[in-house]
């Protein structure tokens, strides 16, 4: 994902096309999809990607992937008191 777009996924906001810089063309909609950063490739989301994988490289607008679980949601902060 591009490094710009990273405070919003983190925030929760769903992965919007123009911010992806790459994905597996083997992606088909309602897949389980994880979501990192172009510079370092961490992790930073999971979600359900909506729409194929060379769909989500060749369009130019729409939402790509609806947000699911992000680093520091209430799940990761829940995990982090175990």
């Amino acid at each position: 994902i591009d490094m710009g777009a990273i405070k919003f996924i983190a925030g929760g906001a769903d992965v919007m096309v123009p911010g992806i810089v790459d994905a597996d063309r083997d992606i088909h909609e309602g897949d389980p999809v994880w979501i990192r950063d172009e510079n370092h490739g961490r992790a930073i989301a999971v979600g359900i990607s909506l729409m194929n994988g060379s769909d989500l490289i060749k369009l130019e607008k729409g939402r790509g992937v609806k947000n699911i679980h992000w680093v520091g949601d209430r799940i990761w902060k829940a995990l982090g008191e175990i």
